[in-house]
This record gives structure tokens, C-alpha cells and sequence, in this order.
């Protein structure tokens, strides 16, 4: 088992060396507020769909099924919305992600002056994912995903691949997990071929409880192609009756956003979770909330 993850290890820091990325800069966001206030750390978190688009794997291990629905107001006029369902079976488990991003009212200028008009982008993922454990306490979930933006007159679609594994260690509450995302291309544009902006994770968490109260704490390392700086996540997560969930999260090499913070509720087979993801440099603050139902 060791040699096996040891080489899934090495054969995904190697595709994640390759090439470069200019496009799809929307797949970057966050868009479930889970994930955005826990610093986007949630590599090794099996069990939870929010995280599946920084690690496919986490899927695996999911009690009931599940569908979300979320919102997240962005700063500059960015919005985004996203539906994430998971369902359960035998031999592992099926997800599916759907998410769509807006820039609205973007100025036209064809000389100086008063804008001659506005529009909006848009840009839209649609993921099938598929979890399964492959040897005892390692999950490991692959997703394909189709692509498709529009910038003024100009369109172009293309595909993705996410794939990742998880481990429980015989240590109780400890994981680690490793994932690539975001491989592949969008078609040429003008003769142009841009790369998605793909990033290799792996990371960690500890989860611990005593009595009423739970923490879990989670560890990243984010490795993106040149020019991005590769970052350090974190993310803490306090809990009450597994009904009231505090969340605090830091993102290192970003100067306009380093910290998120959130919170989740959760009654019967009800959930929603909010997030607070402050910007520097007068750009504001981000806001995301989610619906969630299992069934």
C-alpha cells in the first residue's frame, strides 16, 4: 500500500510541473463557504462534498445523500453560484458539480471617452465525479469536467481532470490526502491555447472531540504554476453538538486576502453554512452562503 501511494504521489507532482496556465481564472474561487472560510486547507476532509473540487476523493465516505446549493457575492461585480450533490453506493460514491461565474457590467471603449456600451463574461464548469476506497483507509476520486466561457463576442469550452487520494492514518483522527486539479486546456482562441490554472495539494487534518465540542484543524500546501506563488492554507474549525460550527481560515502569499472567517448550523437533515472573506486594498469584502439537505 505504501508503494502504491508513494507513486500516485510522484505521478501527480510531476504532472503538476508541466506547462503553464493562463485561463479559466474563475476555477480558482472558492465557491462554497466551507471551503472559503477554512482557507481553502480542506485537502484530507473525507466525508464532505464541499471540498470535493480541491480534492475528489473527500466524497468517499459520505453516510447519506447529499445536495447543496450556494451563493457567493464576489467584489468588482463577480458572482458566482454553485449545486454540488453526492450519493452513496456499495463500492463508493458518485458526485456531480455544477457552477456558474459572472462579471457584469464591463465597460466598452473603442476610443477615449465615455464607455460606448457594457457587457457581461460568463463562465460555467459541469464535473462528474467518482470516489472509491482502493486498499484499506485510502480513498481515492477522480472528476471530469467540462468547460465553457464567453468574454464579449469570443467563446471557447474545454475539458478538466481532478484526481486525488486520501489516507486515514492509524492515528484517530488524523488524515492526509494529495490531489491534482484543474488539468487540461481550453480550445485556441485566435490560434491561442490556453492551459487551466492547475494546482497540486496536499495536506492534512486532525479532527478531535470531547464531549459537546469538537475542533478539527486543517494544513495545506498549494502548488500553481509560475507565475503564482505557491501557498501555505490553514484552516480551524470549532464545533458545538455538531450543531454550531465556528470557522476561521489564512491563505499565505495573497496581499489581498489572507484571512476568512464563517459560520454553519446544521438541524436534522438541514444545513447552511456563511462566510466572510475580507479584502485589502479598499476591495471590500466577499460574502458566500449555502443551503444544504440530506436525505
Amino acid at each position: 500500500m505504501k508503494r502504491f501511494v508513494i507513486l500516485l504521489l510522484l505521478w501527480v507532482s510531476i504532472a503538476a510541473a508541466q506547462g503553464t496556465s493562463s485561463g479559466a481564472a474563475f476555477l480558482k474561487l472558492p465557491l462554497h463557504p466551507r471551503v472559503a472560510s477554512l482557507g481553502e486547507a480542506l485537502i484530507a476532509d473525507q466525508g464532505s462534498i464541499p471540498s470535493l473540487i480541491l480534492n475528489p476523493s473527500n466524497i468517499f465516505g459520505i453516510q447519506q445523500s447529499e445536495v447543496s446549493i450556494s451563493h457567493t457575492q464576489w467584489i468588482q461585480d463577480i458572482a458566482s453560484q454553485e449545486l454540488i450533490a453526492a450519493i452513496p453506493f456499495d463500492i463508493g460514491t458518485c458526485g456531480i458539480a455544477v457552477s456558474s461565474t459572472s462579471v457584469s457590467g464591463i465597460e466598452i471603449r473603442d476610443i477615449p471617452g465615455p464607455p460606448s456600451g457594457t457587457f457581461d463574461a460568463r463562465a460555467a464548469a459541469f464535473e462528474g465525479i467518482v470516489a472509491t476506497e482502493i486498499v484499506s483507509q485510502v480513498s481515492a476520486g477522480v472528476g471530469f469536467k467540462y468547460l465553457y466561457e464567453k468574454i464579449y463576442v469570443e467563446e471557447h469550452s474545454g475539458l478538466g481532470v481532478d484526481a486525488g487520494i486520501t489516507y486515514r492514518t492509524p492515528f484517530e483522527g488524523l488524515s492526509v490526502g494529495a490531489s491534482l486539479v484543474n488539468a487540461g486546456s481550453l480550445e485556441a482562441v485566435k490560434s491561442i491555447r490556453s492551459d487551466l490554472p492547475q494546482r497540486f495539494l496536499f495536506g492534512g487534518s486532525y479532527q478531535f472531540k470531547h464531549e459537546d465540542f469538537g475542533l478539527a484543524s486543517y494544513l495545506g500546501y498549494d502548488v500553481e504554476k509560475k507565475p503564482n506563488p505557491n501557498r501555505l492554507l490553514a484552516g480551524l474549525e470549532c464545533s458545538y453538538q455538531s450543531l454550531l460550527f465556528v470557522r476561521a481560515g489564512y491563505r499565505s502569499g495573497d496581499e489581498s486576502r489572507l484571512w476568512s472567517f464563517g459560520l454553519g448550523v446544521r438541524y436534522s437533515m438541514i444545513s447552511a453554512d456563511y462566510a466572510v472573506v475580507p479584502f485589502s486594498l479598499s476591495l471590500g469584502n466577499a460574502s458566500l452562503i449555502s443551503l444544504a439537505i440530506r436525505f
